[in-house]
């Protein structure tokens, strides 16, 4: 079993959500798995297309945060909010 490093635990929420592409009109939907005050799992369809920050609405009507790309396995993706 892997040790739990994050300073926060996150809530699982398996929600709809979408990320925005700053300085573009590019949006691209996704799934978030889990979610803290410092970071979120967000699955997407094609991880590879995601630049390494965006901004994301993690549910509906939720603030829009700025994320940084820490980590992409398969289609998923972790991020630290900026």
């Amino acid at each position: 079993m892997q040790e739990e490093r994050r300073i926060e635990p996150r809530t699982d929420t398996l929600k709809t959500g979408r990320l925005l592409i700053p300085g573009k009109r590019e949006m691209f939907f996704c799934l978030t798995h889990n979610l803290s005050a410092r970071g979120a799992k967000i699955e997407v369809e094609d991880p590879m297309r995601v630049p390494d920050e965006f901004d994301l609405v993690a549910t509906e009507g939720a603030a829009m945060l700025r994320c940084r790309v820490l980590w992409r396995i398969g289609t998923k993706i972790g991020v630290v909010f900026i």
